[in-house]
């Protein structure tokens, strides 16, 4: 089978990266004959709408080029598509161009875009989880392919945006900088998992699909993208800024570690209290709004299909996993 794709570009990605490696990436695609079409988003929410309609238009690929608020738009897109029994839903493949590509680090692409340009052409499709979010600042709901975040990680999210205009971990050091001047405070939330309630003094909650959030911290190092679970991580009791920060750099360093305080568990649906001051909230690293209500989150077990080779871990650190190592040999991917 061959794919014929619409290549979705975000031109403002990684600071403009995703534009200037344009002609770079066509020039790879035709070497590979490549099928496609390259289309520009002019707006937020613009890549929603390709998604949502490019079954209909006889698109059977679809491609992120961009980062993970793209990856984000897309997969509502494609969720939404489903409801359309007319045409098919294209299959999801990504080029991982924007500041932080956790959910391209999720799938397995590589960073190289030559060699995710090879895995795309190989075209393996896999089935792969997706979560969805609803209720209080969700009203009609929204989709997730890595991580819904509150507290310390959200507010965290939002100020490297501060920074955004600077090159390298630049945005991430004085994003980080910023969070703990003005450190959260801890908040009463209310969390349900799988039935199990909880009351707690939090500052952090991460709900996750997949393994690495905020572009730098292995939260959950086997998670996986196919079992129908999330990984929750969150603390239970008030974290000083010290020990805040050394959690942080710990995880980043891809430590397993047990740290007393942090509730470790998965669960397949959850519900989050969050108290009337409100507690910041991202989906898929884009900062969205305060929550101040109850969500709801459902993990859809391979209701989206995607093209990648599992046997190209993302990152080495993450190779010698377990349970990675088992959900490759599991997988029975579709080759074309």
């Amino acid at each position: 089978m061959h794919y014929k794709i619409v290549l979705v570009v975000n031109p403002v990605a990684g600071r403009g990266l995703a534009l200037h490696q344009l002609p770079a990436v066509t020039k790879k695609f035709d070497e590979l004959s490549l099928h496609y079409e390259v289309v520009l988003t002019e707006r937020a929410g613009h890549a929603v709408e390709i998604a949502r309609n490019a079954g209909s238009r006889g698109y059977t690929a679809i491609v992120a080029s961009g980062g993970d608020g793209t990856c984000n738009e897309i997969i509502n897109g494609l969720m939404r598509s489903k409801k359309n029994e007319c045409a098919p839903t294209p299959v999801l493949s990504v080029l991982p161009f924007g500041r932080r590509n956790d959910f391209a680090f999720a799938m397995g692409i590589p960073s190289n875009i030559d060699d995710a340009c090879r895995v795309l052409r190989a075209g393996r499709v896999f089935p792969f989880d997706v979560g969805f979010v609803s209720g209080d600042v969700f009203p009609q709901g929204r989709y997730f392919g890595n991580s819904v975040v509150f507290g310390v990680g959200a507010v965290l999210a939002n100020n490297e945006r501060h920074y955004r205009r600077l090159r390298g971990s630049l945005p991430r050091f004085f994003g980080t900088l910023e969070t703990f001047v003005s450190y959260p405070r801890p908040e009463s939330v209310g969390l349900s998992i799988d039935g199990r309630q909880t009351t707690c003094e939090t500052q952090y909650v991460s709900v996750l699909n997949g393994p690495r959030q905020n572009g730098a911290f292995v939260v959950a190092p086997d998670a996986d993208t196919l079992d129908g679970f999330f990984d929750v991580r969150a603390s239970t009791i008030p974290l000083s800024r010290g020990k805040m920060l050394s959690l942080m750099a710990r995880r980043a360093c891809g430590d397993r570690s047990k740290t007393r305080g942090l509730l470790t568990t998965r669960g397949k649906s959850l519900s989050i209290s969050a108290p009337s001051t409100g507690i910041a909230c991202a989906i898929d690293g884009e900062i969205l709004s305060s929550l101040e209500g109850v969500v709801s989150i459902e993990c859809l077990n391979g209701s989206l299909s995607v093209i990648c080779d599992p046997n190209l871990p993302a990152s080495p650190a993450l190779s010698p996993s377990a349970p990675r190592e088992r959900r490759r040999t599991a997988r029975k991917g579709s080759a074309v």
